[in-house]
């Protein structure tokens, strides 16, 4: 396997979770028929705990999930905390991001609720589109529906007079 320092340290924070995947999908192939297969894995980092655990015989895959279910756990991550994403798209340079400063300032307070950013999406220009965010993070999903219920009319609003575009993603599936 090629690349797999590029899941090692992903902005994503499920991407340990999905090379461990990888990896044990593709040692059950190799060990397939009548040869024993052997796995080749590329990275700088031998000895994180991803690659670590998976090169062991046994149940690597479980170990790799604990240790990553604990870290999620102390940063209040999912399973153990809730996230959604506002992102905003804009062909203009720098549109997108100062419209998610002006709606950081309308955001209503609220307990257990964090917001992060906002900041670039990893790939900043897609598609001639210019992308920001900013990640809500709520350790009750109560709290999550209760902001985004006040906030996101405020937000589709305002979109309006800026001509961007954009969505809330509520649990996303991967972090940009």
């Amino acid at each position: 396997m090629i690349g797999t320092d590029a899941q090692l340290y992903s902005a994503d924070f499920r991407s340990v979770e999905r090379l461990g995947q990888t990896l044990i999908q593709v040692a059950g192939r190799a060990g397939r028929g009548e040869k024993p297969g052997v796995v080749m894995v590329q990275t700088r980092f031998p000895h994180h705990h991803a690659i670590k655990s998976l090169e062991a015989d046994g149940d690597g895959y479980r170990e790799v999930a604990a240790i990553e279910l604990g870290a999620r756990a102390e940063t209040g991550l999912p399973p153990f905390g809730h996230l959604a994403v506002a992102l905003a798209r804009s062909p203009k340079q720098g549109a997108a991001l100062g419209f998610l400063r002006e709606m950081m300032e309308r955001a209503p307070k609220s307990p257990g609720v964090t917001l992060f950013g906002p900041m670039p999406t990893v790939i900043e220009k897609l598609g001639g589109e210019y992308r920001a965010q900013i990640v809500v993070s709520a350790k009750e999903r109560s709290a999550l529906q209760w902001f985004l219920r006040t906030w996101v009319p405020h937000v589709g609003a305002a979109r309006a007079t800026h001509g961007l575009n954009w969505v809330v993603d509520v649990d996303p599936l991967q972090m940009l």
